[in-house]
């Protein structure tokens, strides 16, 4: 077997990419590969060797933050009853917008609550409440998002 060296290319799994690709090795430690970079996305992240045929893996449980659902940038997850309430409020002001005013969302962008606004990545949503100085929670088909926005 070939010693790593930095610099060298390895097969790891990239988190990101969702797959086994070509790896740079960033740091050695005890001989071990501890750091290394994607070459496909550009991630640095731990050593992680492609599993091998024929071996199962124990699925970890999910962690603290991962089982609440919370992200950084989101908001937790609505559940049960409050999430159908949501998702038909949100059904209702996407009928509305058939012959509303649909303001496309920019952070430099002056809503008022109740407005109608359509996010490029989340798609339609309306304004619940303005939160001074500089924020608004919008309800969007997946949810509540607490975005930036210029009062």
């Amino acid at each position: 077997m070939k010693v790593p060296t930095i610099g060298g290319i390895v097969e790891c799994k990239c988190g990101k990419c969702n797959d086994v690709t070509g790896h740079v090795v960033m740091a050695i430690v005890g001989g071990e590969i501890v750091k290394v970079e994607c070459r496909a996305c550009g991630s640095v992240h731990k050593f992680r060797p492609p599993d091998k045929p024929g071996v199962t893996r124990v699925a970890k449980a999910p962690s603290r933050k991962a089982a609440t659902g919370t992200t950084a940038g989101t908001r937790t997850p609505a559940r049960g009853a409050q999430a159908r309430a949501e998702y038909d409020r949100w059904e209702k002001a996407a009928q509305r917008a058939v012959n509303a005013e649909v303001l496309p969302y920019s952070t430099t962008g002056k809503f008022e609550q109740g407005n109608l606004v359509r996010h490029p990545v989340f798609g339609l949503g309306e304004v619940l409440l303005i939160i001074p100085p500089d924020k608004t929670d919008i309800l969007f088909e997946t949810g509540i998002k607490r975005l930036l926005c210029n009062k």
